[in-house]
């Protein structure tokens, strides 16, 4: 698909820390080693004990490869933590990686895809290497992706090892993974200084006397390099649950010493998640921070050095403070300034941070400063990117950060965030959008109607998945009155936010719409949009509008993209399933059976060993008996007909109509004419009451030769009557067929004469197939 432009990655986040003053702890070293068959290992401690640094010492010393993911809130977003995880690959493996992006169909069963997505980047980066994910504890206890890591480690190669870096132990998603062994402990009692490392780290510092003074700290490394930068010996360290007052010491001690102009700098500095010199500099005004920051770096002061081996330059390298010095340098700037000063220094620290492409980050820090118009216009501006890359769960939560009362504008955002996921959410916060566009003044009449259209469009979408498809009226008005500016859109993006709801609404209720055609072939020009919310709609209304229209030939295209698609190694069961039920009605319709049972066994298989999707079951199995009414196997259409009645929701309308009309099909195949007359009248009041036509439709035909069978031939004229003036029938020309079948069937002079295909007629009379296994024969050719 066209890719988007992948912005920078936040400074320093995909860069192992640049070693200062440090010394191999080969006592640890070697307990880390003995740790080498565990799949991960879990380093936590306290914030300061020396963890990040015990592990770059480590893997340096090893000569290992590795592969360092410092995490932030932002890696919440699944998309976000597999596009860093892509970057990190690819930069290791020396290559560019193109993977499919995280659909919202993925997140269904996020461990299963993330394992998937795993094996492919090994086929870029065979062992050994090492992946750190630094401050772990930035990803919620609960989120999904602490399962999903959980879950890839008991298929990590031998030669692959993660190490989770955490200020707490392992969230309750490790519980399994840490009874099978695959993560061993490595807790903030091992992190402790033994005499001799104490003794290492003041001879480091250049202070060797001051070794048994260091002992007050507990073998705490941030205490032990707190006295050595000029506490007083004799002061005594605060304990584990006050370790907040070491800040006090640090200002008193060590901050005041330094110059104003410098300790501007570190405050400017600290409200940067990371910092180049030249960053630094431009948002304190002061042209040395780059120097400062270097010299705080090179002495290990609380400040990291990071970059990768092949940068030049002093701008290409990032400066991160540590989390003890960053918060303190914030929380001692509030209290010696004034709350606009504040918020100054944040909405500049925000703009540098979008200037520099770390859009997250400066979203936050304007955020603080409650700077809502900058935020909301930086949002609208950034939202087709974000959902261009996948990342609408970021998008999401951006939005709900806002006050209550400032999402109007972003509303429309945030419902097509939902869309794949919560379409009933999406479709209040979208038609909320709409009631809000009829109000605003502040665009052009043509920018005002594409607006509308792109609401109409994402609203189409929720409604299909929904079922709820009498509400599409609506927005096939709205479609109706922007026609002339849906007709002017070019851009791709754009296009895919719009054709596929737009498409989902004609077919599904309008399918004789003077747009059909023009949207279909915009359509089929889309279908390398594989990301954008709704794309999975689209092959679904792309096959049947070319089946009804019987353009055979790019249906069989079509038919080749499914079936591409389905054989992807990345694919979700969710879409598999969406793909497979497509393919499986039009290759049934086609008269392709063998293909179509090979889907619908597939889908099945995958059903009863993925527990994500039970609810798909009726689906799976209705398709399998569709198949099997084609086929005339009665037998096993019996077996998923009963399978299918077990499992079916009392909500599940379109389920519902499909059953009741395969079922009339099989009660005909079995000669039960009775049962077939009654489950055909009720698949008509089942389709109606859903409003999709096409399927009104097809259980008009339905009903007809039900009523043909059973010598009802009244019933069965009318019936044809009102097929042909059914206005699905008029322009899909596949059904033309039906007249000859029921004409051959009722003797009914009633019934107007075949003219389309005779060949039906002595058909139907030597067979007496079902109305599906005619298609073949009467199919028109391709337009």
């Amino acid at each position: 698909m066209s890719k988007s432009p992948k912005p920078p990655a936040a400074l320093g986040k995909l860069a192992p820390p640049r070693l200062g003053r440090v010394f191999a702890r080969d006592r640890l070293f070697a307990a880390l080693d003995a740790l080498s068959d565990h799949p991960a290992i879990w380093l936590h401690g306290a914030p300061g004990a020396g963890k990040s640094t015990l592990a770059a010492t480590w893997l340096q010393a090893r000569k290992s490869k590795v592969l360092w993911l410092q995490l932030d809130a932002g890696d919440a977003d699944p998309a976000t933590l597999v596009e860093s995880l892509d970057g990190l690959v690819a930069a290791a493996a020396g290559t560019a990686i193109e993977l499919p992006m995280l659909r919202a169909d993925d997140l269904t069963d996020l461990g299963a895809w993330l394992r998937r997505r795993i094996r492919r980047l090994l086929q870029h980066l065979p062992p050994p290497w090492v992946l750190v994910f630094d401050n772990q504890q930035e990803l919620p206890a609960d989120s999904p992706l602490q399962a999903a890591l959980a879950q890839v480690l008991a298929e990590l190669p031998l030669g692959v090892q993660w190490l989770f870096i955490s200020r707490e132990g392992p969230p309750p998603a490790f519980a399994r993974a840490l009874a099978q062994q695959q993560i061993a402990l490595f807790d903030a009692d091992d992190l402790r200084f033994d005499a001799a490392e104490v003794q290492a780290l003041a001879q480091l510092h250049g202070r060797p006397e001051a070794g048994p003074a260091l002992a007050s700290a507990q073998g705490w490394a941030a205490g032990m390099t707190l006295m050595l930068l000029g506490l007083p010996h004799g002061a005594t360290v605060p304990t584990e649950r006050a370790r907040e007052r070491l800040f006090d010491y640090f200002a008193e001690e060590v901050l005041l010493r330094l110059p104003q102009d410098e300790l501007q700098a570190l405050y400017a500095a600290a409200y940067l998640p990371g910092s180049t010199g030249d960053m630094a500099a431009e948002l304190s005004g002061y042209p040395l921070a780059g120097e400062l920051l270097e010299r705080l770096a090179a002495h290990s002061l609380f400040t990291d050095r990071r970059g990768s081996q092949s940068d030049e330059g002093p701008s290409s390298i990032t400066f991160v403070f540590h989390a003890l010095f960053s918060e303190f340098l914030r929380r001692r700037f509030e209290r010696t300034h004034t709350a606009p000063e504040r918020n100054t220094l944040l909405r500049r620290a925000g703009a540098l941070l979008v200037k520099a492409g770390q859009i997250d980050a400066g979203l936050q820090r304007l955020m603080e400063a409650a700077c809502w118009p900058e935020v909301i216009a930086i949002l609208l501006d950034r939202a087709p990117d974000y959902v261009a890359r996948g990342r609408v769960e970021a998008l999401r939560q951006h939005i709900s950060s806002l006050p209550e009362a400032l999402h109007a504008p972003l509303l429309y955002w945030r419902g097509l965030c939902a869309l794949d996921t919560d379409p009933a959410a999406a479709l209040l916060d979208l038609e909320a959008a709409y009631e809000h566009s009829a109000f605003a003044t502040d665009a052009s009449a043509d920018a005002s109607a594409i607006a509308q259209l792109q609401i109409a469009a994402a609203a189409a979408v929720a409604l299909v998945a929904l079922s709820r498809v009498k509400d599409l009226d609506r927005w096939l008005v709205v479609m109706d009155r922007h026609a002339a500016p849906a007709a002017q859109v070019q851009a791709e993006s754009m296009e895919a936010c719009i054709v596929p709801g737009l498409l989902a609404a004609v077919v599904y209720r309008a399918p004789w719409h003077p747009l059909a055609d023009a949207l279909a072939a915009r359509a089929e020009r889309l279908l390398h949009w594989e990301s954008a919310p709704g794309q999975r709609t689209l092959l679904g209304s792309l096959a049947l509008h070319l089946l009804w229209r019987g353009q055979v030939d790019r249906l069989e295209r079509v038919l080749l993209r499914i079936d591409a698609l389905s054989a992807q190694s990345l694919a979700s069961p969710l879409t598999l399933m969406r793909w497979w039920g497509v393919g499986v009605l039009v290759k049934t319709l086609l008269g392709q059976h063998d293909a179509a049972r090979a889907d619908a066994d597939q889908a099945l298989a995958l059903v009863a060993r993925e527990p994500t999707l039970a609810p798909q079951r009726t689906a799976a199995e209705l398709q399998r008996m569709i198949v099997a009414i084609a086929c005339r196997d009665a037998a096993a259409a019996r077996l998923h007909l009963q399978r299918a009645s077990a499992t079916l929701h009392p909500d599940q309308a379109v389920e519902r109509a499909i059953l009741e009309g395969q079922h009339a099909m099989l009660a005909l195949l079995e000669d039960d004419r009775p049962a077939a007359l009654r489950l055909a009248r009720a698949a008509v009041v089942s389709a109606r009451e859903g409003g999709l036509l096409m399927r009104e439709h097809i259980a008009l035909i339905n009903h007809a030769l039900a009523a043909a069978h059973s010598g009802e031939h009244n019933e069965a004229a009318g019936l044809v009557a009102a097929v042909f003036a059914h206005p699905f029938h008029v322009l899909c020309v596949f059904h033309h067929w039906v007249g000859g079948i029921v004409a051959a069937t009722s003797r009914c002079s009633a019934v107007t004469k075949p003219t389309r295909c005779s060949a039906c007629v002595g058909h139907w009379r030597r067979r007496r197939p079902t109305a599906t296994a005619l298609a073949r024969c009467c199919l028109p050719p391709a337009a």
